[in-house]
């Protein structure tokens, strides 16, 4: 009998310390304390949070699952209730790049004292900011704001999770992500080592009858930098270069991460825009008037996950192939790079470049253009080796066989999204690299 208590006992102080160690080892070693958000940047609310993430007060703990970290905490009893309105979040449909808000309100009707502590997401389409008050005496009432930003187009599901004093609080959000009609990426994978760089252009497509003129472009992290293309200067390009034609893309700067320490956050890109049009002489309009204003969003946001790592590996300057939209029976008009450099203390050699395609609508071209390389340069000084452009890359609408044989039929009208991921091999297979493409094949 005392033998088979002695045994209970143990297992359960075994179980107990696995859940702790899992509590632990789940959270980002990563703390954040002044990050900007997408509602800091759009409306100016303070202490909202991204990511999935654990926030007390203004410091801000990401994690990987914040499900561990609630083992413990038990939800509310009863007689603690607070009067929550609304308990359930459905922000319903919002474009890729447009925040949609929704403010919570609380009242305390108990004769209690709520501390709210913390406050979780366990969504990075989520957002929310902390509540206006921390302490919420009897008959008080406090609101807090969650934001919906999509990153993809499809139905979404979270639960943003706060802590109390008294327990928690678990509120259910949803909402649909819509493509975004300006075209702006849903989000940027920065990922590089220390003491490297990451770059990747910023394009946006006017979808209106009038021109649409970025009047504002706002980073909120010091190491994310905004450049112009082709490492011009502010000096050398005209006014007119912050306008888009109707129906036309354009980049518009190129974001820049610097690998000055080693950290797993998020950060912001923000674009303000109006529309505006001309007169028979070229001269600008009522710019300002509301009239050219509308259906234009107060905010475009951008998220760029940034991923600073110490790490001897290869990467490619871009995290992802975007070849934009390819009419039917065509090949791409633009071509891609895949330039790639090194972390490591020797050089590698290229094995082979090939593609996966996650459909049999396209296929890809891989050529070697004369500067291609096939060796890798390695790591100097501590500092990563330099960029190697390894294969050109272009994408065709037609599949493979089809284009072989000369067999193709050009299908119904409409849009179709393909994708799949780039891969370079080296020899002997322990330093590869993967990166993901995009594009659209169209009709008519």
């Amino acid at each position: 009998m005392l033998r088979n208590i002695i045994l209970n006992t143990l297992k359960r102080l075994f179980i107990a310390s696995l859940l702790l160690l899992c509590a632990y080892t789940n959270l980002v070693l990563t703390k954040e304390i002044t990050q900007k958000s997408p509602s800091e940047l759009s409306e100016n609310v303070d202490d909202a949070i991204s990511h999935a993430f654990i926030q007390t007060g203004s410091e801000i703990y990401y994690l990987v699952d914040d499900e561990a970290v609630w083992a413990s905490v038990n939800d509310l009893n009863e007689e603690y209730s607070l009067n929550i309105n609304p308990r359930d979040l459905n922000f319903g449909e919002s474009f890729i790049g447009v925040p949609n808000k929704m403010t919570v309100n609380i009242f305390n009707p108990t004769e209690k004292i709520f501390k709210f502590e913390k406050i979780a997401g366990s969504s990075s389409h989520f957002h929310a900011s902390f509540p206006k008050k921390t302490e919420l005496k009897p008959n008080e009432a406090t609101t807090f704001d969650v934001y919906f930003l999509a990153r993809s187009e499809k139905l979404i599901e979270g639960i943003i999770t706060v802590k109390s004093n008294k327990g928690i609080i678990k509120l259910g959000v949803k909402g649909e992500g819509l493509r975004s009609p300006y075209r702006l990426r849903s989000n940027i994978m920065a990922i590089l080592p220390m003491n490297g760089t990451f770059t990747a252009p910023i394009n946006l497509h006017n979808p209106h009858s009038k021109i649409l003129k970025v009047t504002e472009i706002i980073s909120s992290s010091n190491d994310l930098q905004l450049e112009l293309p082709n490492g011009r200067i502010i000096q050398d390009i005209a006014p007119d270069s912050w306008e888009i034609e109707p129906l036309q893309t354009k980049t518009l700067l190129m974001a820049k991460v610097l690998g000055s320490k080693e950290q797993n956050t998020l950060a912001f890109i923000t674009l303000k825009a109006t529309l505006i049009e001309r007169n028979k002489k070229g001269v600008l309009k009522d710019r300002f008037s509301e009239s050219f204003a509308e259906n234009v969003p107060n905010r475009l946001i951008l998220p760029v996950n940034i991923n600073v790592e110490e790490k001897k590996a290869l990467y490619a300057t871009t995290d992802v192939f975007d070849f934009g939209y390819i009419k039917a029976g065509l090949k791409s008009k633009i071509e891609k790079i895949l330039n790639v450099f090194s972390t490591l203390a020797k050089s590698v050699d290229v094995e082979s470049v090939y593609y996966e395609p996650n459909d049999k609508k396209h296929s890809m071209h891989i050529g070697y253009p004369s500067n291609s390389q096939r060796s890798i340069s390695p790591s100097l000084d501590n500092k990563p080796g330099s960029t190697v452009p390894v294969a050109a890359i272009s994408m065709n609408s037609v599949a493979y066989n089809d284009y072989v044989t000369g067999n193709y039929k050009e299908p119904n009208s409409g849009e179709t999204f393909v994708s799949g991921k780039i891969i370079l091999l080296t020899k002997g297979g322990l330093h590869n690299v993967s990166v993901p493409y995009i594009g659209r094949i169209y009709t008519g």
